[in-house]
């Protein structure tokens, strides 16, 4: 006897998701590169940096005296002022000199001020002191220049000459010299922030 052809179903058991059919190749759309994701734009400027500035000498140093921004501080007195401790005899120190903040006149460790927008431009003042005639010291902001935003230029000067602003990126430290026993000499920063333009598609033409 011959036996017709039958086909057997299995039924797939009920926890057991069912496969879909892979469709034919020319039914695929075509797939493209995959799309890297937008890059994440840093807020760091927008947070406000810290310049530290290091004093130093043959016999003492102040090393912790900072300067900068903060989203929520003010043009003058605000919470993120600290005091400078008290002057020592035989030192130096580098602190901000503030008679005109009324009942908080005083020196300060730090001086914070308000975020930068573009095109505005802040000026810090500052003192250099020392008890010891002659002495020789070196301010310095070179371990701090690197870590502060590139859309932010910082220049120096000595507020008690007629002297030009330095750029902070190419000069990093400054030599200064006490002329009198008791010796205040004053110094400006100021930071402009600008605007950063992306860069432009570039052609190269090639030489004959």
């Amino acid at each position: 006897t011959k036996v017709a052809n039958l086909t057997l179903t299995i039924p797939a058991p009920p926890n057991v998701a069912q496969a879909q059919p892979e469709p034919p190749a020319s039914l695929k759309p075509p797939i493209g590169p995959p799309i890297p994701a937008p890059p994440i734009l840093s807020s760091a400027q927008n947070q406000g940096f810290d310049l530290r500035l290091e004093l130093m000498s043959g016999f003492a140093s102040d090393v912790i005296t900072t300067l900068g921004t903060r989203p929520d501080a003010e043009v003058g007195y605000d919470a993120w002022e600290t005091s400078e401790p008290p002057t020592l005899s035989g030192t130096v120190a580098v602190y901000f000199e503030h008679e005109d903040w009324d009942d908080n006149s005083g020196r300060y460790n730090t001086d914070y001020q308000p975020v930068l927008k573009v095109g505005e431009t802040r000026t810090w003042r500052m003192v250099v002191f020392t008890d010891k005639p002659g002495a020789k010291m070196r301010l310095s902001w070179d371990d701090a220049i690197g870590q502060l935003p590139k859309d932010t230029m910082f220049s120096f000067r000595r507020a008690d000459t007629d002297s030009d602003w330095q750029d902070m990126r190419a000069v990093r430290e400054v030599e200064l010299t006490a002329d009198s026993r008791l010796t205040k000499i004053p110094l400006e920063v100021r930071a402009t922030r600008f605007e950063m333009s992306p860069p432009r598609d570039v052609s190269i033409v090639a030489g004959e």
